[in-house]
């Protein structure tokens, strides 16, 4: 068996339980080429987030996450490396309101270079295809939710809680490809910027 040369993942099931130490998303020091910096929190509102074109089959969330500073700049890792700089902070089922147990993972990632670091500034966006791993019911043998609202945050290189969003997805059929709806609205969002 061999390990992917990008993302190395171990995780756990847990039930929306963010009291072990070793998942807390403190501030932290980080050092970065030589560099020492504080991590500060940004009470989620330094930037907006939003995920394009949500859907769920049943174990991930996918979209196509896009991020805008609100104010200040923000020094963003392009990678966007879930568990990382996306965590998810609750999943809950639709029809219940009710909290489901969901996967954290914990993932361990080649050391970030200068190219990966981008200064975004507010009025821009930048945007990336993600999968956020909720449920693992290939190894669980549990049946997964039908519909799911999870709310996911994203931490900057220097700002832990940016901003967050709270999505709803329904789960995919075979024939349905997409089945994701955003919670708040049916607003269209902003133009799909490209990728760098």
């Amino acid at each position: 068996m061999s390990l992917s040369p990008l993302l190395a993942a171990l995780f756990l099931v847990l039930a929306g339980c963010k009291g072990l130490p070793f998942f807390s998303h403190a501030p932290t020091n980080t050092s970065d080429a030589g560099q020492s910096t504080r991590t500060v929190d940004g009470a989620f509102k330094r930037a907006r987030l939003e995920l394009q074109e949500p859907s769920y089959d049943g174990e991930s969330l996918r979209g196509r996450l896009l991020l805008s500073p609100l104010e200040a700049e923000l020094r963003i890792d392009k990678r966007l490396i879930e568990s990382i700089d996306l965590t998810v902070d609750s999943v809950v089922a639709c029809d219940t309101g009710a909290a489901l147990p969901y996967v954290i993972m914990d993932v361990l990632a080649p050391a970030r270079r200068d190219e990966d670091i981008l200064l975004l500034e507010p009025g821009f966006w930048y945007g990336k295809e993600v999968r956020i791993l909720l449920f693992a019911e290939h190894a669980t043998r549990q049946p997964s939710p039908q519909c799911v609202e999870a709310e996911v945050a994203y931490h900057a290189l220097d700002v832990r809680n940016v901003a967050r969003v709270r999505i709803r997805a329904e789960r995919s059929s075979p024939h349905s490809p997409d089945a994701g709806v955003p919670t708040g609205g049916a607003s269209e969002g902003p133009p799909r910027p490209e990728s760098p």
